[in-house]
């Protein structure tokens, strides 16, 4: 394929107003999950509690602010018990925050008479250990003996972004009962982009714009333009970077010399490991310029019609035929100022012919 040249790209990161995300952290209550179950069910994703862990419920209010279901271990109390949370189908998650209740006498009093070992996994493997010594809640007031565990900050390391599919808590010392509310999280999706919308528009000046909008981005480095005449055969034609906004961003690319007739426009994202995954392809005719231009007979009644032009000395000049819903069913490229086009193969119905200049007649078939 030869050569096409480019004009760079012009690249905007603008971040919408609104903050929605994919990918977003969401805080579950548990307020809606099944009591006394060792699972439930958060934005789509089953998770799995482990040994003692099961959803309590009650209506006494004695979750985290006076809610009435939490998770905690009141199945079984006892010392250096263990209990997990993690995905059932091995997905992977990091965790933002959490309320925690810890008590040496069953659950009844807040206390800090011992200790805890927060784990987080992936595959059973560690990716980080937290061994929380002090900082417990020993009072019901103000939130009904939970205290808050932010990962960002907990342990003096930032694990509010480490990848795990399990996060396990191992009560020490006097400690035997467990309680946890508000559990944050966020799925890590194995694509490091979602791609919100992509077009492309010709403009006025004769050049291709590309717009595209990510509604969120994790570990993007950055993305490829890839350009074809033919939609099989394509070359790179520019980049730009990434953002890496975990909010919805807008990026545009100006193609400053386009080809007369097909231009495909492959959209390709790149994260930070090197591995390249294809969003989507654009197709977008620009046209020359035809004069008086007429298309007979219409209604077509015997399987063909002419098409009348003045075509322009050079370039190449198409048509593509769609019907009342927009579906191509006929394309094909016009050679001759006085062109008949055999139509045979479609059924009776309205339909519209495009020209290569944007040009619109509509016609009949009987």
């Amino acid at each position: 394929m030869k050569n096409i040249p480019i004009k760079q790209a012009l690249m905007l990161c603008l971040v919408a107003l609104f903050a929605f995300s994919a990918n977003a952290q969401y805080t579950e209550t548990f307020e809606s999950q099944t009591p006394f179950q060792s699972a439930f069910s958060s934005l789509g994703q089953s998770f799995t509690l482990t040994n003692n862990f099961t959803i309590f419920s009650s209506r006494a209010g004695f979750g985290y602010q006076h809610s009435n279901r939490f998770i905690d271990n009141s199945n079984a109390v006892g010392t250096n018990q263990t209990n997990a949370i993690k995905t059932t189908n091995a997905a992977k998650f990091v965790v933002k925050n959490l309320e925690l209740y810890v008590s040496a006498d069953g659950g009844n009093n807040p206390s800090s008479d011992g200790s805890l070992i927060i784990t987080g996994k992936l595959g059973g493997v560690t990716q980080f250990t937290i061994n929380k010594t002090s900082g417990f809640s020993t009072s019901f007031v103000p939130d009904n003996g939970f205290g808050a565990i932010d990962f960002t900050t907990e342990g003096g390391v930032d694990n509010s972004n480490t990848t795990i599919d399990e996060i396990d808590f191992q009560l020490q010392g006097n400690f035997n009962y467990i309680g946890i509310d508000n559990f944050t999280w966020a799925p890590q999706f194995l694509l490091p982009v979602s791609l919100f919308s992509y077009t492309a528009i010709a403009q006025s000046d004769g050049s291709v714009k590309l717009n595209w909008k990510t509604s969120y981005e994790n570990n993007t480095s950055h993305f490829i333009i890839n350009k074809s005449i033919d939609g099989k055969n394509f070359e790179q034609a520019g980049t730009v970077a990434a953002c890496n906004n975990p909010v919805a961003t807008t990026y545009q690319f100006i193609d400053a010399n386009p080809s007369q007739g097909a231009n495909y426009y492959r959209l390709d994202e790149v994260d930070k490991d090197g591995l390249v995954k294809q969003l989507g392809i654009q197709e977008i005719f620009l046209y020359n310029r035809f004069n008086a231009t007429t298309l007979y007979p219409n209604p077509v009644t015997n399987g063909s019609f002419t098409l009348t032009t003045q075509l322009p000395a050079t370039a190449q000049n198409m048509y593509r035929i769609t019907d009342i819903s927009g579906k191509v069913v006929q394309r094909g490229t016009i050679t001759s100022s006085h062109q008949t086009i055999n139509v045979s193969s479609l059924l009776r119905g309205n339909y519209i012919i495009q020209l290569s200049n944007g040009e619109v007649i509509k016609w009949i078939k009987n």
